[in-house]
């Protein structure tokens, strides 16, 4: 997003730095109502989808706020503590918008969140739950280590993707969204029965 220009054009504000490292960055935009997701269409993350960029959080979602503890142990903390600064609907899309690359062809693009069945662990980001240990690799939006509870021999058994919101355990063919990882994590489920409607 930086080496884009975007946040460069943001308004100075009141910013968090994530656990993971990167940036939230609070506004107040009156209208703005959905979720958007952005992405760059050039750029392919490792499952060949167009590389997640950022996710724009809108009426009715949340995020993890400052002084709460990421799973890899990193706490979030504030680096701009100023007033949330106000801008319109019409400036923020305009802003995020023109996401073009160096010959100036159009490289990204700004997505509403596709329809799906809706359910509390939507709203939950995926690594605010789950993280891998000892990560060896990131893949765009994927980022894959050991797992978090069971641990790995070969260091590369879990991943989690934050532009999919959900993780994967590849010892046992298993994974989820936020909401199975957090049965996992509790003793209600094993990791190996994490599959589609294993919560009721």
């Amino acid at each position: 997003m930086q080496s884009l220009g975007i946040i460069e054009n943001l308004p100075e504000t009141f910013t968090v730095k994530t656990g993971r490292g990167g940036l939230h960055f609070y506004l107040i935009c009156n209208g703005l109502e959905n979720k958007l997701i952005l992405e760059d269409l050039e750029l392919k993350d490792s499952d060949g989808d167009p590389l997640h960029l950022g996710e724009l959080q809108a009426l009715g979602q949340q995020v993890v706020g400052p002084g709460s503890v990421h799973p890899n142990g990193n706490h979030y903390q504030v680096v701009n503590n100023m007033q949330i600064a106000t801008i319109s609907k019409d400036e923020l899309l305009g802003i995020l918008s023109p996401l073009k690359s160096k010959d100036g062809k159009q490289a990204g693009k700004i997505q509403k969140r596709k329809p799906k069945r809706s359910s509390l662990g939507d709203s939950i980001p995926i690594d605010a739950v789950a993280w891998p240990k000892d990560i060896k690799e990131i893949a765009g939006s994927e980022i894959r280590g050991s797992h978090p509870l069971n641990g790995s021999t070969s260091g590369r058994n879990f991943a989690v993707n934050t532009s999919k919101n959900c993780w994967h355990c590849f010892r046992h063919k298993s994974g989820g969204g936020p909401l199975e990882w957090i049965a996992v994590l509790k003793g209600i489920i094993l990791c190996k029965d994490a599959k589609p409607g294993c919560l009721k």
